[in-house]
């Protein structure tokens, strides 16, 4: 709306709720890798006893492949006075199911430790690995529909810091973004706040619409 409140959303599939006295207290234990075609996730917005923002710090890892007529949303749920989530990539920690599966990783290098690939490139990274169950016509699963709203995404910066998938500390990389897709179609980005991050432009990679 045009007041920029935003309300709980409730999914056609499944509805995830996120936050305060939640079912999931953050965002690390959402089943994110599992998503499936009408699926909601709300992120609510919670503070500090000061009232400033009390950001949550999760990167997260995206494959769902959705429809038009059962989108995926990620959907921010702002308090009474229309203040959006804040997502912080400052110290942020890789999802639960990211993580379990080393998501975005190329694989174990020969020569040192784990090249954590695409991990760092994103706060939210949409990607589909080589091994899932359904491909396209080019040969990919390509993550579709998917849509993230009233959210506020910071910090995903080559000078800030993350957990990656083994619990080690691991700088950003160069030009990393708030929303990193390495391949979608229908990728939606609607009444977010995003600042601070190395790119800005949010997206990169796009194929299809």
């Amino acid at each position: 709306s045009s007041s920029a409140c935003a309300g709980r959303l409730i999914g056609s599939h499944a509805t995830y709720d996120v936050g305060p006295g939640q079912t999931h207290e953050d965002m690390q234990t959402v089943p994110w890798l599992s998503l499936q075609a009408g699926d909601v996730v709300n992120i609510h917005a919670r503070f500090n006893a000061d009232g400033t923002p009390k950001p949550y710090r999760t990167q997260v890892a995206l494959r769902p492949k959705a429809t038009a007529a059962k989108p995926i949303y990620i959907n921010g749920v702002t308090d009474g006075d229309c203040r959006r989530p804040v997502i912080d990539g400052d110290g942020a920690k890789t999802a639960n199911d990211a993580a379990a599966a080393h998501f975005g990783s190329y694989g174990i290098s020969g020569h040192g430790p784990r090249d954590y690939g695409a991990q760092s490139l994103g706060l939210f990274l949409l990607w589909a690995l080589g091994d899932e169950p359904v491909y396209d016509a080019k040969g990919h699963w390509t993550p579709s529909y998917i849509t993230f709203q009233n959210l506020e995404l910071r910090n995903a910066r080559s000078t800030k810091t993350f957990k990656n998938s083994d619990g080690g500390t691991t700088a950003w990389s160069h030009g990393v973004s708030a929303i990193y897709a390495v391949l979608a179609n229908h990728l939606t980005v609607e009444n977010c706040v995003i600042e601070g991050n190395d790119q800005e432009n949010l997206l990169i990679g796009l194929d299809g619409d």
